[in-house]
């Protein structure tokens, strides 16, 4: 990728889109920002129609948290790992039954309608093994009916492919203390014990593959995409209060988007 320097405040930059720009149609794309975010900026280029507008949603930043021993001990935080710009190789292997210990939490700030998942080639699950997606409604976590399109031959996390969901009316934020039963040390060693989000518990049937690995994390947006023809810029944060990147497409036709993603100052460090 591209990087530059701007002045004023808007501090290091760096290119998000391919240089020369990433072609947009009516099927939606996504764009991870940077670490150390504070601003992006996108223009649009080379419309194919008068009509065509850039469809914009932001995704929502995932919170991932991966235990095989039920919290017992501090579980592994996969949030940063999963969505960085590079891509990477993180470890599921094994992973058990809920019964046995075993499950991840994803949790966001706002509600969110999937996940996109994208695995490591070569590192899929081949055991079969169903996955069950679980949301907190105030008092108890409740089946969200997930449609897993992970799942090849009755294998979950099998291959690339959006979990997605219809967003239940009465999901609400709650805490990990108040969705697991914790004993006052384990609150101490969880990340996000005591924040209210709204979560979700993924939960699979059988034992996965001894080698299984996530490249990516996505939150499919529940919000409304903004449609735009003129250049925007706008303040984001990618923390667990913000967002991890754009879901991109048109409303019809093509277009060329630039997207340029700004540090807060000259000090900033965009990774």
């Amino acid at each position: 990728m591209a990087t530059f320097v701007n002045a004023g405040h808007l501090g290091q930059g760096k290119r998000v889109s391919a240089d020369g720009g990433d072609a947009l149609t009516t099927s939606t794309t996504y764009h991870i920002f940077p670490d150390n975010i504070r601003y992006f900026d996108i223009e649009g280029n080379n419309f194919s129609a008068a009509t065509v507008e850039i469809e914009m949603a932001k995704q929502p930043y995932a919170v991932v948290l991966f235990t095989q021993d039920d919290f017992v001990t501090a579980p592994s935080e996969l949030s940063v790992d999963l969505q960085g710009v590079a891509a990477g190789a993180v470890a599921i292997d094994a992973m058990d039954t809920e019964a046995n210990g075993d499950f991840i939490y994803v949790g966001s700030h706002v509600k969110f309608k999937g996940i996109r998942v994208l695995m490591v080639d070569a590192q899929v699950n081949a055991n079969a093994s169903v996955m069950t997606v679980r949301y907190w409604d105030g008092s108890s976590l409740t089946d969200i009916s997930d449609t897993d399109g992970t799942i090849s031959g009755g294998a979950t996390f099998a291959q690339d492919g959006d979990i997605t969901w219809t967003v239940p009316s009465d999901w609400v934020k709650g805490r990990l203390t108040d969705l697991e039963s914790f004993s006052q040390p384990q609150q101490n060693v969880v990340p996000f014990a005591n924040h209210y989000m709204y979560w979700t518990k993924i939960e699979v049937s059988a034992t996965l593959s001894a080698s299984v690995d996530l490249e990516n994390f996505f939150l499919l947006s529940n919000e409304t995409p903004v449609q735009f023809r003129s250049a925007r810029e706008m303040a984001i944060r990618k923390t667990y209060k913000g967002y991890s990147g754009l879901a991109l497409a048109t409303s019809s036709g093509t277009v060329t988007v630039a997207i340029n993603a700004h540090g807060l100052n000259s000090n900033s460090e965009l990774e």
